[in-house]
């Protein structure tokens, strides 16, 4: 499979395809956006972008305490320092975890 979506990015000029038919072929990314935004509403949740996705992905798994380089490697990421400096975000409870961890340290 790795093969084919390297032969699919050369063949279309070096747009980075993300999603592909089951027959391989280009799926036209707006139709995802189309129908992402449609579900949100539909769920009365907050507009946000389909790409957002990615952003709370990143800070879900580095909340459960995923290694950081895995992250990096299911994001896609050449270089960590884009994961964690511009997917990965800081939550509150990662806030009062990290406090929790450093008072059982201390005793």
């Amino acid at each position: 499979m790795k093969n084919f979506l390297k032969k699919q990015f050369r063949d279309n000029n070096k747009e980075m395809i993300v999603f592909l038919h089951e027959d391989g072929s280009k799926f036209w990314s707006g139709l995802l956006t189309k129908n992402f935004n449609k579900k949100v509403k539909e769920m009365g949740k907050p507009k946000t972008g389909f790409h957002d996705l990615k952003h709370t992905h990143a800070t879900w798994l580095l909340k459960l305490g995923v290694n950081p380089k895995i992250v990096q490697e299911r994001l896609g990421h050449y270089d960590i320092s884009t994961t964690l400096n511009i997917y990965s975000h800081v939550t509150k409870s990662m806030q009062k975890n990290a406090v929790k961890t450093l008072q059982k340290a201390k005793s």
